[in-house]
Parts: structure tokens; sequence; C-alpha cells
């Protein structure tokens, strides 16, 4: 186990021309409000009626005896509608209202004497200073989606809108407060997160995992995650689909890239060949109005991108390709030749191509005002020869020698249901189907011409046989989720509780370095066993991983919370909550009988996540608010490290080197291009590698506080500047036992 501790401050300044809302409701928003009369009296037992004409959504209810009402659990969108009546009072209305993915809009009506006759237009949408929000968040609405540019229309990129979110280095991952591999990833408040990576569905290498078209908006939290958020040490990132409305509506595109339309880098010597071709088309509307909705829409991407190779090593080849190392005796002029020419494959232009399909369908059904269902599907499939590596120019052999076929497969389903039990007390209940499948394996194009299986190192330069990896299964994930959130309304307090119930399982198939890896010193010996005239070996080492490349692991996560939004005052809110996170791993079934702590993997049980925010409205005009917000979160754990529990303890898979220099080693080591069927070789004590799990293995979790101030400037324009701090203990890192303890003290000047 190892700690590792931080602490980050950001101090964030902007203008917006959107507002940044942050009411924690996966997938969906909410109107609520309080009703008072001209000399600010709350009105209870007023009828209000919240609607949506376009999505045929309608909602009735009373204020409570505090003169609240809540409707939560509405599809985001525009074009919603607030009236409420009560007897001796005008009847007010409000129109045009957008309610945002995990927004609270939150309204203070006053009501006028019965003798006046009162109608109010919002035209704004919303107020721009939302007055009951604690946490940090965005949302990337969907002009954004729409119009902003975007390379190669891979929709999440728009995070990198957010302020305090970057890129994780050139590898495509988010991160939070630096840490990449700690979000949470949700599609209509299912969790679509790769578990095995703890990635986004897909992963990095993909265009995207659902088109841009289908997607109506997201929001981006930073922090002050309210308790029905979690699995999630950095940030949380929740996309909305898009669906059908009264009024039918469709689109059709098409977008266009080639190479002879840019321009060359300044640094380059050429500009990289590629072609990419991206259309589609999407269709939405009513097949019953009021009642059903449907949308409809796929999406085709057709990409040629040729990878340029070549070896760039001073101690065998020069700039342009020639060969400039030492090959002679014993090896005859023939058999260096061959050994050259076996290089000459590394050298030029490796075709590659990326094709990817999706498709996406939703249905949303109102029966009655109390209920409603959704149910959808989304369906990718990625292609990809010699597509494992994507830069566009590879310099070590990689695009010959470490390359090969790649495929994605991802698909996802999700249905809800949404009841209105009463007026004040709504459930929405979700189940998810998640299953991701990557899955590589050597192109024959790419294989060496000698039958060559494994992997070669020669004089130092690698990359020269085929991938250690391939072929791989890892992972085809399948993941199902069960969730419900029951929101009561209760005087001056909105509880919502709830839990989450998600069984993901992994199946990996590897056996990494399964063909063997051949080592040799000098170009000479290689090209002797190249061209072997006489059955001998000439290699330094030999290395082969033994045993059984396929397993199949799961992680059950057990989620539990309750949180409450508490109206003190009409200019003080406060959200509190607490969140339990309990996680069970498949636990080995095979183990090293010598290390009995590979039998186990601790299972940490007492994951209890506070959460606590306020807001407070500075003035009488709301159009200041003072915000402040601390929790606790727990990180969900990877497939892959309890994957590699179970195989790494030295039984399960057991890793082999043949030394050249201990003569019965050297023996029992193969010919060249050969691999072993199998082994009797026991290594020495010491020399064999086995990882285990510390015996009080704990949850990652990070600390998160922040502090704040919103402005609004403008009914368009506002201010936000705040303070986020993190620190993060319990993080996963590996520690060698071999390391003796220290001694002495030393002063470093």
């Amino acid at each position: 186990m190892h700690i590792r501790t931080w602490i980050t401050a950001v101090v964030l300044g902007a203008l917006i021309l959107a507002p940044a809302y942050g009411q924690s409701l996966a997938g969906l928003g909410a109107i609520n409000g309080v009703v008072k009369d001209a000399s600010g009296a709350v009105i209870p037992g007023a009828k209000v009626v919240v609607a949506n004409p376009a999505n045929g959504i309608r909602r009735t209810m009373e204020t409570n005896e505090a003169g609240l009402f809540s409707a939560p659990s509405l599809t985001p969108g525009r074009g919603y509608e607030v009236e409420v009546e009560r007897a001796g009072f005008a009847v007010y209305t409000a129109k045009e209202i957008e309610v945002l993915v995990g927004q609270n809009v939150s309204l203070t009506i006053e009501l006028g004497v019965q003798a006046q006759s009162q109608t109010v237009t919002i035209n704004e949408s919303t107020p721009l200073v939302e007055t009951t929000k604690t946490g940090v968040s965005q949302v990337v609405e969907s002009a954004q989606i729409l119009n902003l540019p975007i390379n190669g229309r891979r929709v999440d990129t728009f995070v990198l809108l957010t302020p305090g979110v970057t890129n994780d280095g050139t590898f495509g991952l988010v991160t939070f407060r630096g840490i990449p591999g700690g979000n949470a990833f949700l599609t209509d408040g299912n969790d679509t997160t790769q578990g095995y990576y703890n990635e986004n569905a897909g992963r990095t290498r993909i265009s995207s995992n659902i088109s841009q078209d289908a997607v109506q908006e997201f929001q981006v939290q930073s922090s002050g995650m309210t308790a029905e958020f979690g699995r999630a040490v950095g940030g949380s990132i929740n996309t909305v689909t898009r669906s059908g409305t009264n009024t039918t509506h469709g689109t059709a595109y098409w977008f266009f890239r080639n190479h002879s339309l840019n321009a060359r880098d300044r640094y380059a010597t050429r500009n990289p060949k590629e072609s990419r071709h991206q259309a589609g088309g999407s269709l939405g509307g009513a097949l019953k109005k009021d009642k059903l909705f449907y949308f409809l829409n796929t999406e085709f991407t057709r990409r040629n991108f040729p990878a340029i190779s070549t070896v760039q090593n001073p101690q065998l080849f020069d700039a342009s390709g020639n060969f400039i190392g030492t090959c002679g005796a014993p090896a005859n002029p023939t058999q260096c030749q061959n050994a050259i020419n076996y290089f000459r494959r590394f050298f030029g232009e490796i075709p590659r191509t990326a094709d990817q399909d999706t498709y996406f369908g939703k249905l949303d059904w109102r029966p009655s005002e109390r209920n409603s269902f959704s149910a959808s599907f989304n369906l990718m499939n990625w292609i990809s020869p010699n597509g494992i590596q994507t830069q566009a120019t590879l310099t070590g052999g990689a695009a010959v020698g470490n390359n090969g076929d790649s495929t994605v497969r991802h698909r996802f389903a999700r249905l809800a249901h949404t009841g209105i039990i009463n007026p004040a007390t709504v459930n929405e209940f979700r189940f998810g189907w998640f299953k991701d499948r990557l899955y590589d394996t050597v192109n024959p194009a790419l294989a060496p011409p000698n039958g060559l299986l494994g992997q070669l190192s020669v004089q130092g330069q690698g990359n020269l046989g085929v991938a250690q990896f391939l072929p791989r299964v890892q992972p085809t994930e399948d993941r199902f989720q069960f969730a419900d959130n029951l929101t009561w309304l209760k005087g001056a307090h909105n509880i919502k509780v709830g839990f989450d119930i998600a069984h993901t399982r992994d199946t990996v198939e590897l056996l990494n370095n399964g063909r063997g890896t051949y080592t040799y010193a000098t170009f000479t010996n290689f090209a002797l066993d190249l061209t072997n005239l006489d059955g001998g070996k000439r290699w330094q080492n030999y290395s082969q991983v033994f045993g059984d490349p396929k397993i199949t692991i799961f992680v059950r996560d057990w989620n539990f919370f309750i949180q409450d939004q508490w109206r003190v005052t009409p200019k003080l809110t406060l959200n509190y909550g607490i969140r339990y996170e309990y996680a069970q791993f498949a636990q080995p079934k095979i183990w090293n009988p010598d290390y009995d702590q590979t039998s186990r993997i601790n299972q940490p049980g007492l994951n209890f996540a506070p959460r606590a925010g306020m807001a407070y409205s500075l003035g009488s005009n709301n159009k200041t608010v003072l915000r402040a917000g601390y929790g606790i979160f727990y990180s969900r754990m990877p497939g892959a490290l309890v994957g590699n529990l179970h195989q790494g303890n030295g039984v399960y898979q057991r890793a082999i080197t043949y030394q050249s220099t201990i003569p019965d080693q050297f023996a029992a080591g193969p010919v060249f291009p050969n691999f072993l069927s199998a082994t009797n070789f026991n290594p020495p004590a010491g020399s064999v590698s086995i990882g285990m799990a510390a015996r009080g293995l704990l949850t990652p979790y990070t600390q998160q506080w922040d502090i704040g101030i919103e402005r609004e400037i403008t009914r368009t324009t506002g201010l936000t500047v705040s303070y986020l701090g993190s620190r993060g203990d319990n993080f996963f890192m590996t520690r060698d036992l071999n390391i003796g303890p220290a001694v002495g003290a030393y002063t470093y000047t």
C-alpha cells in the first residue's frame, strides 16, 4: 500500500455566456421554487403546473407549508413553463425556461392580488446565477457542441472548455486536479466508464463512442459533487442524449478532411497523408403526440492515414536508411546481406485505415402525468488495420514490429422509469447494460517473412519482430447496473435517498510474451541465426511467458446515499449528505503456496464519504452568490489491477529467461525463430517476479474543498472566481519488497 498526498489550488476567473450549473441530478434536471405574496409571506396550497409542451411533460403539484414546490427528474431541454394559481391571487405564468443537465432551476415567485392580471415571460431561459448550487461545475450546451470546431467529432473533447480541466499528456485522457484515471463517465445518468482501465468507453484510440449529433449536452462536475455521485476521485462527466419532440426534426451531414488542404508543420519535412470522411444523419419526432417520442442517429467514419516507418539507430542505420553497422566473420556476406534486407521492411509507408460505425436509438413514453419511461441503445464498431500505433511517423520500428489490427466494439442500453408517487414524492429507477470489447491481433502482412512469431531485439534495437501483446482481448467488459432514487419534499427540506448497484465482469485473454523474445548482442550474431547454416544458437538471452492466457474477474459495487437540500432562509441553502461505497472483487482461485498473501485481495469496508456545501445570496436581487463545499470521494477498483493480482503470482503465469552464459539454460532454449510450447525449467530462487496486494489494501480517495463567488454582470454574462483544493490518499503504487531497510542517515546539499 502506498499513500500519496498533494494539494492543488486553482483560481478561476471567467466571463461566461452560459450559466454553470452543478446540482446533483444524474442525467436529469429539476425546477423548484418558493411562492410568496407581495409582503414576502409564503403561500401554501398554491397549485403549480410545470410543463414542456414540446416534450409532452406535465407535472401538477401544490406548494407545501413552507411555500415550496419541487419538480425533480425532468428531461433536460428548452421550453419549460411554470404556472401558479391560488384563490385570491392573480395567475403567474413563466415561459421559455431552459433546464440543463444537473441543474436545479430555482424560482422565487411573487403572486399579485386578484384584481391584477399577471403574466411573466422569462426570455433568457433561466436566472444566470443559481442560488442553490453549492458545487463547481459547468454545462456544455447543445449550441457549443454543434457549432464549435472539433477535430474528429469526439464529443468528450468539449470537456476541455471547463476551467480546471486539461489534457493528460498526449494520450487523450482528461485530468481534474492532476488525476487522469479517476473520473466517472455517465450517459443519461448511467455508468459508461470502462472499469478495466478506468477510462471512457472505447478508450482514446477510437473516434468517439457516440455520435456528436446524438448528444444534447453534458455536465462537467469539477468539485463539490453531492452524495448521489461517486466512484470518482477526479471529476464526473454526465452526458445527456437527445430525445424526440412533438415536432419532427432531421439532420444530414458530411465532413471531409484531406492532407492536401492542410498546411505543413513548419518543423516537419513532409505533410502526412490523410483523408477522412464522416457522414451521418438523425431524425426525431413523435409517434403519438404528447405520449410517444423517438430519436434515431447513425454516423460513419472512413479514415485513411498511412504511417511512416523508419529505424533511427546510429549504431545500425543513418538518417537515409543506409546500413552503417558492423557485420562480418564468422558470418559470410550472404548472411550479412540477408540480415540487412530483413530491416528493409521497417522503412517506408505502412497502410493504415480506421472505419467506425455508430448507431443510436431512443424512445420516450409518457402514458400518464404520473409515469414516464425511457429506453435507449447505442452501438459502435471501430475497425483499424495496422491501427494500434496511431502516430503519423514512428522512428523506432514500432509501425511494423509493435503494431497490428485493432478493433473496438461498444454497446450500452438504458431503461428508466420516473414515477410520481404523490406531488411531494418522486421515484426514479434506472437499469443499465454496458459492453466494451477491445480485440487486437497480428496482421500477417506485418509479420516477419522468416516465420518469427515473437519479438526481437538486435544490438539494442527493439520492435523487430511481432508485438509481445498480440493477440489479445483486453478486455471484454460487461456491466449490469441497477439504480433507484427517491426524492421527497418535506417543509424546507428536499431529501433524496437511493442506491446504485453494479456488477462489472472483465474477461482478458493475453499471454504477454507468450511466443518469446530473442535478444542479440551483435548484428553479426543475428545474421548467423537468421540464415542458420549449422543449427546453432547465438542469442544472448531468450525470454518467454508460460501459463493460462485467459482470466475472468469481477468487481461488484454497492453504493448507498442520502442527501438533503435545506433551504434554511431565502438567502441560505445547505446541501449535505453521506455516501457509502463497498466493492467486492473476484478472489484468486490459484495462488502461490509459498506466498499466502497472493491468495486474497483485501476488500475495504469503511468507505464512508460525507459531503457538505452551502450557497448564500448576497444582496436583495440574488445576483451575487457565495458558495463553499467539502467532500470525500472514493475511487473505483480498476479491473486491470484485480486481474494483474490474479495473474502475477508466479504460478498463474510464469516468466522464464534463458541465459546463453549458463550451459543448461542455453541448451534448453529454442533455435531462432522458434518458440517453446512448454518448459520444465525452474528458475533459481529470487529470479521470479511476484506481485501481491498489501494485506491492508485500502481504497484510494480524495478530499476536495472549494470556495467561490459568482456575480451576474448582465443577463447573459457572469463572473465566477473559485478556489479548488484537493488531497489524495491511499493511491496505488508498487513497492519493491526486495529492498532492505534503510540504514544510516545522509545529508544532501
